[in-house]
């Protein structure tokens, strides 16, 4: 399972995009090239070692130079736990602090601004506590997290878990699809510019009860980032965090903050994409958890 999901992802995108001209191109940029050996820690080999075909990339290069504003910033292929494929182009990303967007040359080293993608990682974090014993069930009330906030335990609110805000199933009224980022109507904008955020989410209106519906629903998130933090002295997610959040010199990273005051807010980290994929399911060895994606218990 490990480094597999990426590469199925850019199989199936191969599948839907139809090819071009048969034949190997005469332009270099669009010729298949093996990626660049680093001491990132990957191992790079060439597709033909894997048992793949060049000529259906070298055909999707040609495409994606032929269409004018794609929206592709990068395209790497994981086959048997090697890089075998790995093409960035020129794109427009998003201004982390300010979401406006931003021309970037991508290379190897760009950050690319992966949003929500990043909600992973506080997943894995929390994944990594419960099945550490740093932590425990995932059936503890929300609220057992957020004692302060002991005044707000009422109704629907009580019977919240850390397992629904893992599985957006809270209830909580959420809107991040219908207005601008920018708009005071938009939930994610109400959270980001609160006062308290924490207060400011759970004490939101229901629209269904918990674990009755799934919503999208990054205020669920951001609680789980919150209650992250909160084990985050445990020395095993000091250095999960250290290696996939921090800005070192071989995983360069940095994660957005909600007006300064979730600072582990799990939809806004900037990361190379290599290191992405190397992450995988951080579980060093099978678990219930599928994979890794659990919550931990606090208090």
């Amino acid at each position: 399972m490990r480094r597999s999901t990426l590469a199925c992802a850019c199989a199936a995108l191969l599948v839907a995009w139809p090819p071009t001209a048969c034949g190997s191109p005469t332009d270099p940029d669009l010729r298949y090239r093996v990626p660049e050996q680093t001491s990132d820690g990957w191992q790079t080999a060439s597709v033909e070692s894997v048992g793949m075909d060049p000529r259906p990339l070298e055909e999707l290069l040609a495409l994606v130079h032929g269409t004018p504003g794609h929206l592709l910033h990068a395209l790497l292929i994981v086959k048997d736990g090697q890089l075998v494929f790995e093409e960035y182009w020129p794109g427009v990303d998003l201004d982390p602090a300010t979401l406006d967007a931003v021309e970037r040359d991508y290379d190897r080293e760009t950050l690319h601004y992966v949003a929500s993608v990043s909600k992973t990682l506080t997943s894995a974090l929390a994944g990594i506590a419960v099945d550490r014993g740093i932590t425990g069930s995932v059936h503890d009330p929300v609220f057992a997290c957020f004692p302060e906030h002991a005044d707000l335990r009422t109704g629907a609110r009580a019977q919240v878990t850390l397992e629904h805000l893992l599985s957006f199933s809270s209830g909580w009224d959420w809107n991040e699809h219908v207005y601008g980022f920018d708009d005071p109507r938009h939930s994610d904008h109400q959270m980001s510019h609160a006062a308290d955020p924490v207060s400011q989410l759970l004490s939101r209106l229901f629209v269904s009860a918990p674990e009755a519906v799934f919503s999208y629903n990054s205020g669920d998130a951001n609680l789980l980032g919150e209650v992250v933090r909160r084990a985050s002295s445990s020395a095993t997610l000091v250095r999960f965090a250290e290696e996939n959040l921090s800005p070192t010199p071989t995983r360069r990273s940095r994660a957005r903050s909600a007006a300064g005051r979730l600072p582990d807010r799990p939809d806004g980290c900037l990361r190379p994409l290599r290191p992405i994929i190397s992450s995988g399911p951080p579980c060093p060895k099978p678990s219930r958890f599928l994979p890794c994606l659990s919550v931990p218990r606090c208090g």
